[in-house]
């Protein structure tokens, strides 16, 4: 979000419980919206977004992502659902309807994380840190994410046994 913002985008931030939401905007959204109500209010107000970036451990948060998309819009998965949850898909008329571009992303290269750390430097880019712990505890921590036991992310502080 932060990042967006810094490029010079409006921010739509979508999650569910008031806590959350609550969180978004504290991260810099400029409008904060229920999963319920998001579809409904982003096609009547915006009419679409041009990009929708899905950091949900939910297939459902994969497809409102991807129905929130106006014409041309850009798609770019980062969550990663459980394989329970099943495959995110597509009516290929969906896609010729929007002309949306669908991309995954897991990692960016060395000269991304020293722009987005220029980025936080200068104070334009914001997280929030609410889990830290040693590699030890990466299944507990793991475990904590998908159930949704906290905001913000988690960073491991060694990478000793």
């Amino acid at each position: 979000m932060p990042i967006a913002r810094a490029f010079g985008y409006q921010v739509v931030g979508v999650d569910i419980g008031a806590g959350r939401l609550d969180f978004v905007t504290s991260l810099g959204a400029d409008l904060a919206l229920g999963a319920d109500e998001a579809l409904d209010v982003v096609r009547q107000e915006l009419g679409g977004v041009d990009a929708s970036l899905v950091f949900s451990a939910r297939m459902a948060g994969f497809r409102l992502g991807f129905d929130l998309l106006g014409l041309h819009g850009l798609f770019v998965g980062v969550g990663l659902p459980a394989t329970s949850e099943g495959n995110i898909e597509f009516n290929p008329f969906e896609l010729f309807a929007k002309d949306a571009t669908v991309i995954y992303s897991a990692v960016g290269t060395v000269q991304d994380m020293r722009e987005l750390i220029d980025l936080a430097a200068a104070g334009k880019v914001k997280s929030h840190v609410s889990r830290t712990g040693p590699l030890s505890e990466l299944g507990d921590i793991f475990d904590e994410l998908e159930g949704s036991r906290y905001l913000g992310r988690a960073v491991l502080t060694d990478l000793a046994h």
